[in-house]
């Protein structure tokens, strides 16, 4: 392994770091957010999900795409390296099924709540909140995960190889 590519692994993690924790960010503020949330009238926690949450998933959308696909370069480096597979592959699985939960779980009770009017809520309203509050939660465990896991790689892989150097010892006599 050459000091190069160690940098560039080392680069290439930072810039995973960096990705993953932004990505944390858009699901921790909805976890912070939840016991208010549970606690609003239908209607009003409808018109909160419906002014918040197109933007966030405007720029969570694409940063998850960017940030998943950032640890799985990270995870193909470290292919080469069994010191950070376990890391990285958990980082990367964390991150999928991160995603997986939102396709399953969160963006259908998003896309019902975008299709509620400002009239009477469906009568199962309070499964949809539910399903949106609580998927947000396991998705941010998830990013979480995978930001703890991600970080634990950068604790273990060498900055730089070290040379191995020979002592010449001279004899003073």
């Amino acid at each position: 392994m050459t000091l190069a590519f160690s940098a560039s692994v080392k680069a290439l993690q930072l810039l995973a770091v960096l990705a993953t924790a932004l990505l944390l960010g858009t699901t921790f503020a909805p976890v912070l957010e939840m016991p208010a949330q549970l606690a609003m009238s239908g209607n009003l926690w409808a018109t909160v999900q419906r002014a918040v949450v197109y933007p966030f998933s405007a720029v969570g959308g694409p940063l998850e795409i960017v940030a998943i696909i950032i640890n799985l370069g990270v995870l193909a480096a470290a292919l080469s390296r069994p010191q950070l597979l376990f890391f990285t592959a958990g980082s990367a699985l964390s991150l999928l099924l991160a995603f997986a939960v939102w396709v399953i779980f969160t963006q259908p009770a998003s896309l019902q709540v975008m299709s509620w009017g400002d009239g009477p809520l469906p009568a199962d309203w309070g499964q949809w909140r539910a399903q949106w509050e609580f998927s947000q939660l396991v998705r941010f465990l998830l990013h979480l995960s995978g930001l703890l896991l991600l970080a634990s790689s950068l604790l273990n892989l060498p900055l730089e190889e070290q040379p191995r150097s020979s002592v010449v010892h001279r004899s003073h006599g």
